[in-house]
């Protein structure tokens, strides 16, 4: 019964996941998540608050998934490979499931968070912390100093969310993406750091 109910909960997610790909925020709804799932909405409620709680479930998942992939960089990285991994996670995170974070923020906001939106905030201050660790350390070992403040990442990950939505808007090819990408790298790795 226990695997069951587990498995129905990943069906919910996963159907969730597909609704914002098929139709954005608005198609995300408790009944069509249940209609796609066959499981009932009492028992989606009783699982997930609302929408946004549902939401911040594999958003959650995809930053604890950054944070193993941003401690597993080797020590040896330059402080641009770091920044340009980082800005490419951002943007593909930003695509898979970042572009609805307005709507969730605007539904959540004056709520009392639930289990699945404490544990996204948690994420997304521990990946921050994590970046910055990494980009800190290379910017020592080349002798450099890095610039970071309470914004520096929230910066860095609003620069690679823009591009990801820039070149979503204007369906930009893939060479022209990358070169936004390293221009932003060189840019940002001029601003945020300085000579040790």
């Amino acid at each position: 019964m226990v695997d069951d109910r587990c498995q129905r909960r990943r069906d919910v997610l996963e159907a969730s996941t597909n609704l914002l790909h098929e139709g954005g925020w608005v198609a995300l709804t408790m009944r069509e998540v249940a209609a796609r799932t066959g499981v009932s909405a009492g028992a989606l409620y009783q699982w997930f608050e609302g929408k946004d709680e549902i939401y911040a479930e594999p958003f959650t998942a995809r930053l604890n998934r950054g944070i193993a992939q941003f401690e597993a960089m080797p020590d040896d990285l330059a402080f641009d490979d770091i920044l340009a991994s980082m800005l490419r996670w951002v943007r593909t995170t930003w695509t898979t499931l970042g572009r609805w974070q307005l709507d969730y923020s605007e539904i959540a906001r004056g709520r009392k968070p639930g289990p699945a939106r404490s544990a996204l905030s948690e994420a997304y201050r521990h990946i921050l912390e994590v970046g910055s660790a990494k980009l800190q350390a290379a910017a020592e070992r080349e002798g450099r100093r890095f610039l970071d403040d309470l914004d520096t990442m929230h910066m860095i990950w609003g620069i690679a969310a823009g591009i990801a939505q820039r070149a979503e808007i204007l369906q930009m090819e893939t060479e022209r993406v990358d070169r936004m990408m390293e221009r932003a790298v060189r840019s940002l790795s001029a601003g945020l750091t300085e000579s040790a």
